[in-house]
């Protein structure tokens, strides 16, 4: 109807997401809804939360080379990395080369140091290290 495709539309422009506007018709018998895909309940863009380190870096060390090895990814979770930089302050590094690994992350030389961003199974190829030395 011409109602539910108006609630469909508004609910569109709020950031909502209605794939069939059959359910809008059926809403009201709903007691209990239960969400089972990651992303279903996520903002359009993350945003960087706590950051944990270990090893003896320093929050902002991680934070800069993240920034720094994920300045030229337009992923979503690269945006959320630099704009969370910019928000400290941090200046970004220039990198001497970078290596990135479609489905992965991305590898990055900076001076001594190869950092290593990406997904879990990408840092796990690395011994869980977010900064190997090259020494």
């Amino acid at each position: 109807s011409l109602q539910t495709l108006n609630h469909v539309t508004l609910a569109s422009r709020k950031g909502i997401l209605i794939k069939d506007g059959r359910v809008l018709e059926e809403l009201s018998k709903v007691d209990t809804v239960i969400f089972d895909k990651t992303g279903t309940l996520t903002e359009k863009q993350p945003k960087i939360g706590e950051i944990f380190c270990y090893n003896g870096y320093a929050k902002e060390t991680v934070l800069r080379y993240a920034a720094t090895a994920e300045q030229k990814v337009a992923h979503p979770f690269a945006k959320a990395i630099i704009e969370k930089a910019k928000e400290c302050e941090l200046s970004l590094l220039k990198p001497e080369d970078s290596q990135y690994h479609v489905g992965y992350g991305i590898t990055v030389h900076l001076g001594d140091n190869i950092v290593r961003t990406g997904s879990l199974r990408f840092m796990g190829n690395s011994n869980n290290c977010f900064i190997n030395s090259r020494k």
